[in-house]
C-alpha cells in the first residue's frame, strides 16, 4: 500500500542509496590518541549511542567502526563490529582466514553466521523484528534493516518484501 502514489520518477526502491550531502550522517569517532585500542570507533552516530528503530537497546546499540579501518592491533579471536548506517545496526564479524594484499599481510572477517538467522533458531535476533509478519514469511538467511525510513526483510541477496507502511 503507498501512501502516496508513486510519480514515474519515484519508481525504485534502492539498497545502495546515493545520498545527498545535506543528508549525510555525523560520525563521531575516536582517534586513538589516549588509547590507540578504540582507533576509528564510533562515539555517537548523529550525536546519539543508540538507535531508536529496533525493539532493545541492545540492537539499537551503535558500536564498532564505519568498516573503513580498525585498530592496528587486532588478533583472529577478536569479534570487531561493523556499524552500516544504512542497515541501521551494527554487525559482528569474526576472522575468516589470512590475506595478503600487495605483499602485505593481513587479516579477513566476514559477518559472523548467526547475523542474518531467523528468531526461531537464533533467537538473540528477535529484537530485529519490529514487524513480525515480514519476519514470519521467511526463515535463515532473514536480515532485517532499515533502509529508506522502510523495514525491510530479505533473504540471501533477494529482496523478500518491505513494509511501506512505515515510511
Amino acid at each position: 500500500m503507498f501512501l502516496f502514489s508513486p510519480s514515474p520518477l519515484f519508481h525504485l526502491f534502492t539498497l545502495a542509496q546515493k545520498n545527498n550531502s545535506a543528508q549525510l550522517p555525523l560520525y563521531t569517532m575516536y582517534t586513538g590518541e589516549l588509547n590507540p585500542y578504540n582507533l576509528s570507533k564510533i562515539h555517537l552516530f548523529n550525536g546519539r549511542e543508540h538507535l531508536d528503530f529496533w525493539k532493545t537497546k541492545e540492537c539499537n546499540r551503535v558500536q564498532g567502526s564505519d568498516g573503513a579501518t580498525y585498530n592496528p592491533y587486532i588478533h583472529e579471536d577478536d569479534t570487531l563490529w561493523f556499524f552500516n548506517d544504512q542497515l541501521c545496526r551494527s554487525l559482528p564479524l569474526v576472522y575468516e582466514r589470512d590475506v595478503v594484499s600487495r605483499g602485505l599481510p593481513g587479516l579477513r572477517f566476514s559477518p559472523r553466521e548467526d547475523v542474518f538467522k531467523s528468531p526461531r533458531s537464533h533467537p538473540e535476533n528477535e529484537c530485529y523484528c519490529v514487524d513480525q509478519t515480514l519476519c514470519d514469511m521467511i526463515g535463515d538467511g532473514m536480515v532485517g534493516s532499515r533502509l529508506q525510513g522502510c523495514q525491510i526483510v530479505s533473504k540471501g541477496t533477494k529482496l523478500v518484501s518491505f513494509n511501506v507502511e512505515v515510511c
